[in-house]
């Protein structure tokens, strides 16, 4: 069966953005454990040149719709500028960005078959094929903006781990499922 990468994608972005809230989720737990106020993290970066969490989830949201609109042949919605200043904010933001993922219509036989075209550089655009712009370019962007986000908040020292990372909100009938089958739980 031949997928086309619209398809191939939009599974990929829905998930990883209900395992974003998830992370933010766990963060917001972490700061009632911990008795800090969770807007510290959404101001925290790895580097000084680097997104803070605020811009990084802003970012991931930003290529998820922008890679599935060019993939569905719909209009790249403009794009709010401005990073959330809570961990609800961002939850929203993530949400919205899922609606409007659900709402996009299939697309075109002939969508992207001119390729899809991108700036690289200041005076440099790069023209990828279909498959090649969902994998190099949609899927490597977002996937880049989710790490750093779980990166920030593991730097920051929020309960996460792999199983977080890969299973999300899921992770917890993972565990269930482990247990009644007699193993152990996902591991962290």
């Amino acid at each position: 069966m031949n997928m086309n990468p619209h398809d191939t994608v939009m599974p990929i972005l829905t998930t990883m953005l209900h395992n974003l809230q998830h992370f933010l989720q766990r963060a917001e737990a972490d700061g009632h454990a911990r008795g800090y106020d969770t807007q510290v993290l959404m101001q925290s970066r790895l580097a000084p040149d680097m997104l803070s969490l605020a811009g990084q989830v802003r970012y991931a949201c930003i290529s998820a719709k922008g890679g599935a609109a060019k993939l569905s042949g719909a209009v790249v919605p403009a794009y709010d500028p401005n990073d959330d200043a809570t961990l609800a904010a961002a939850q929203v933001r993530i949400t919205d960005t899922l609606s409007w993922l659900a709402a996009l219509p299939q697309p075109a036989a002939s969508s992207g078959a001119d390729g899809y075209t991108v700036k690289v550089g200041p005076d440099l655009k790069h023209t990828f094929s279909g498959p090649d712009f969902a994998k190099h370019w949609v899927l490597s962007h977002f996937h880049f903006h989710v790490a750093m986000a779980y990166a920030l908040l593991r730097h920051n020292g929020v309960a996460l781990g792999k199983a977080d990372y890969i299973w999300g909100a899921l992770k917890p009938a993972v565990d269930s499922a482990a247990a009644t089958a007699g193993c152990a739980p996902a591991v962290r």
